[in-house]
């Protein structure tokens, strides 16, 4: 018998907590600043943040953040790199 995960079973998404560094409403992307325990977590640089895209705000239209915004959000790989999704502004 193989032991492991079942792949039927999934586990709830871990949720971060950061605040928005900028978005470009007309792009449609921004960077959110992130806990330097979840940059080492990740192998990012000390001075990177995570990306997002407007596609990973859960809101409703338009699908915005604005500056220095306080979100929620899990994070994935994504081809270029890790990204910020299921992003909820926090009030």
């Amino acid at each position: 018998m193989e032991t492991g995960m079942n792949p039927a079973i999934h586990e709830p998404t871990t949720m971060h907590k950061g605040v928005v560094k900028w978005f470009n409403k007309d792009l449609g992307y921004g960077f959110i600043q992130v806990s330097p325990s979840l940059k080492f977590e990740l192998g990012l640089a000390p001075e990177a943040d995570l990306y997002v895209h407007a596609a990973d705000v859960v809101m409703p239209f338009p699908k915005m953040l604005v500056e220095g915004q306080r979100v929620r959000f899990g994070v994935t790989r994504a081809e270029r790199g890790w990204r910020a999704t299921q992003v909820e502004v926090l009030r």
